[in-house]
């Protein structure tokens, strides 16, 4: 599902990569988890990014949307093949607490805007709508088993829908 309202903020900024994240905390202090990706380099998926550390990483330190032309412009970035990509990164939201990272990226050529900037932060940040919703109890389940995730498929599914018309 989240690979879904991945493919249309894809679309909606004519991003050529993406990638969603979740916050994870560990021992050692939170960390931003890829859950779903597009187009992107292989062991991404999964991959975990600290405090400071790739787009995902600065995001979670900032705790704001990121826009940059450049993604080698970061202190940190994890993926040296995609650094001249312009980049736009994106806090998700469970009303003021941050669960998750939005990401996408595009080749040189192209430069993200304020409007794609608004457009992902309005996906990500409304609260309690179905994107968040689905994200809180993917959480859920690690914690209380399946019977949480199943039910918002079907809300998320005609909300995307009809959020895309």
């Amino acid at each position: 599902m989240l690979s879904k309202i991945l493919d249309g903020a894809i679309v909606l900024t004519r991003a050529t990569h993406g990638t969603i994240g979740l916050v994870v905390d560990l021992a050692e202090g939170p960390v931003i988890r890829t859950v779903a990706t597009y187009n992107m380099p292989d062991g991404e998926l999964g991959a975990e990014m600290a405090s400071g550390v790739g787009l995902a990483g600065c995001v979670l330190k900032e705790d704001r949307t990121i826009r940059l032309d450049r993604y080698g412009d970061l202190d940190y970035p994890t993926l040296p093949e995609l650094a001249e990509h312009s980049v736009l990164g994106v806090p998700i939201r469970w009303g003021e607490k941050m669960i998750g990272f939005f990401g996408i990226g595009a080749a040189a050529s192209h430069h993200f805007n304020e409007w794609d900037a608004e457009t992902l932060e309005l996906l990500a940040s409304m609260r309690q709508s179905p994107f968040t919703t689905q994200i809180y109890l993917r959480q859920a389940n690690r914690r209380w088993g399946n019977f949480v995730y199943y039910m918002p498929q079907v809300s998320v599914s005609v909300w995307l829908a009809t959020w895309m018309k």
